[in-house]
């Protein structure tokens, strides 16, 4: 676990304002569907900081209608997309209603695949959400949830 972490009752907090999420789904996505398996400490549960990234990156998705099955499809790629070196700050991930996902530091990149594509798409803007998260590793600055 790094230095950073965020507890169920913190990311119930950001999920509640944002209207993401609600404490029973985040349980579920940790207990029975596996997206983010928390350490767990006594009666805590604590979230690395990229689990807490893919909790607000699932939520969005499923605020705008995409299955567990084809989010489950693009987790390698928001893994992947969460892991690179150019950061969170301007990080877009789209997924295609067959589950093909695509992360984009940059806006032509994401009108060549939107134009490419031969499938609806849903885009997530992955820098906006993840200022909800204080402390997240890649920011400058602390920057909370109304900013």
């Amino acid at each position: 676990m790094s230095a950073v972490a965020y507890t169920s009752a913190e990311l119930i907090g950001i999920g509640a304002r944002g209207g993401w999420f609600t404490p029973r789904m985040l349980q579920m996505w940790s207990e029975k569907d596996g997206f983010v398996i928390p350490e767990i400490q006594g009666h805590r549960r604590l979230y690395s900081p990229a689990q807490a990234a893919m909790v607000l990156i699932v939520a969005a998705f499923k605020k705008k209608g995409v299955g567990l099955q084809t989010i489950r499809f693009g987790l390698p790629a928001i893994e992947a997309a969460l892991k690179d070196r150019r950061g969170p700050a301007r990080l877009k991930i789209g997924m295609t209603t067959k589950g093909h996902t695509r992360a984009w530091w940059s806006g032509v990149a994401l009108l060549t695949w939107m134009v490419d594509t031969d499938a609806a798409i849903w885009l997530v803007d992955a820098g906006e959400l993840l200022r909800a998260l204080p402390d997240y590793p890649g920011w400058t600055r602390k920057v909370g949830i109304d900013e």
